[in-house]
């Protein structure tokens, strides 16, 4: 006889909650209520199978019920890096073909794409190249955006 709560294999079913997050989901929800007017990225990183997917689907929660528009989210993790880069490239030449002027703010990002052109070169430090060009894409943006909501 199957006990209640148990797969057909005896072991516990999955969960559809997040435990031991509280503190990431304690980060988010500080975000929500800090930003106001601003638009901005949030990079939320971590090794495959973390729980990083799920963390963002309680953010979009809080943000779908708080009636606070945001765009949908892009897992970089699962995406091949040439499509990363071509997400980034797109919103990165939208953004300066309207507004020039905010060439300087992505100068981090452009840097760090020179950066991961001489590791793919050398061979070198691609891996870490690749994340500092993410870090750098998020900054960028958000000097961007924030440049954008000044007057």
């Amino acid at each position: 006889m199957k006990a209640e709560g148990l797969s057909p294999s005896g072991l516990p079913g999955r969960s559809h909650g997040l435990f031991g997050r509280d503190g990431e989901i304690a980060r988010l929800r500080q975000l929500l209520d800090t930003v106001t007017s601003e638009s901005g990225l949030v990079l939320i990183e971590g090794d495959g199978g973390t729980g990083k997917t799920s963390l963002l689907k309680v953010f979009e929660a809080d943000l779908r019920a708080a009636n606070r528009p945001f765009l949908p989210s892009y897992d970089f993790y699962h995406i091949d890096n040439f499509r990363a880069r071509v997400i980034e490239e797109t919103i990165t030449r939208a953004l300066l073909a309207s507004r020039p002027e905010l060439q300087a703010a992505f100068q981090p990002y452009h840097e760090a794409r020179s950066v991961l052109e001489r590791s793919r070169i050398t061979g070198s430090g691609f891996q870490a190249a690749q994340q500092a060009v993410r870090e750098a894409f998020v900054v960028s943006y958000n000097r961007a955006i924030h440049r954008l909501d000044s007057p």
